[in-house]
């Protein structure tokens, strides 16, 4: 029974049909529906227009322009109960040539919930610079650039694909409010193999679908950030600082509701969130350290 349950997460998840004619159909169905950043999936993932920590390579990578090299996130949880592990590992370094840059790591491992190897991981390296642009004025620019694995082996099937392609995204910030933008996949191409009962079946060659995302932001205050974003739907977070290195969050993302918080102690924080969904209720754990 748990099995056919995480089979059924994985298709719900993923929500894709792919047809043998459908050039666009994306592989890879999990990441955008997951996100990552415990802080930002508190805020029910309206994070386009913050995008002012280390998650920014999943919501807006514009934003790394507002982190310090030195730090490091990272982010575990149990899906839904289903033994689904995904972990989120990033950080901040000055690297040659391209200076203070972005390193993010997320895996999900499903192998132990579908009782076969599953897994999907991507790296991104994510690099911003402020700019100032005709109409815009000041602004942040970011890309990531990716490399996308996927692996699982079935009794039936057998597919192990890689992906390569690029995120951009963009900030702008006037007075107390900012305006976001990211544009996932505009050209990733996902290229691998696919066995049906240990025979070759075909070649993978999917070019992932493009998606758009938007968010605007309002800090009435230095302790206080409203936002809002919209991809395939609206989220909407709310974060308000109550006492110092003590932060309380809360978010709808469609019609899953979500809160969380984090305290600050020196060099360390601890970042905890609750996400409700239709699928299960997921708690994510976060530890983030600035050296």
């Amino acid at each position: 029974m748990r099995k056919i349950l995480a089979w059924a997460i994985l298709f719900a998840l993923m929500s894709v049909s792919v047809t043998a004619t459908e050039s666009t159909a994306p592989l890879r169905g999990w990441y955008p529906n997951i996100g990552a950043g415990v802080r930002a999936l508190g805020m029910g993932g309206a994070f386009t227009a913050v995008a002012d920590d280390l998650s920014t390579a999943l919501w807006n990578p514009a934003g790394f322009e507002n982190v310090d090299a030195g730090k490091v996130d990272f982010m575990h949880t149990d899906l839904f109960g289903m033994g689904i592990s995904y972990d989120y590992f990033a950080a901040t370094c000055n690297l040659p040539v391209l200076g203070r840059s972005g390193l993010t790591l997320t895996r999900l491992d499903a192998s132990s919930a579908l009782a076969f190897p599953y897994n999907e991981t991507a790296f991104y390296l994510s690099k911003a610079k402020a700019a100032q642009l005709p109409l815009i004025g000041f602004a942040q620019l970011g890309m990531n650039i990716k490399v996308l694995p996927v692996k699982f082996e079935s009794a039936e099937f057998d597919v192990s694909a890689l992906g390569l392609g690029f995120d951009l995204g963009i900030l702008v910030e006037k007075g107390k409010f900012r305006f976001g933008g990211m544009l996932n996949d505009p050209y990733t191409v996902m290229r691998g193999k696919k066995a049906e009962s240990g025979v070759l079946d075909s070649d993978i060659n999917e070019k992932l679908v493009p998606v758009f995302s938007l968010g605007a932001a309002y800090a009435p205050d230095d302790l206080t950030v409203i936002a809002v974003d919209h991809n395939q739907g609206w989220r909407l977070g709310v974060e308000r600082e109550v006492a110092p290195g003590i932060a309380l969050r809360a978010g709808i993302n469609g019609g899953s509701l979500s809160a969380g918080f984090g305290i600050k102690a020196g060099n360390i924080r601890v970042e905890y969130s609750f996400q409700q969904d239709n699928l299960g209720d997921a708690h994510r754990i976060g530890l983030g350290l600035e050296m």
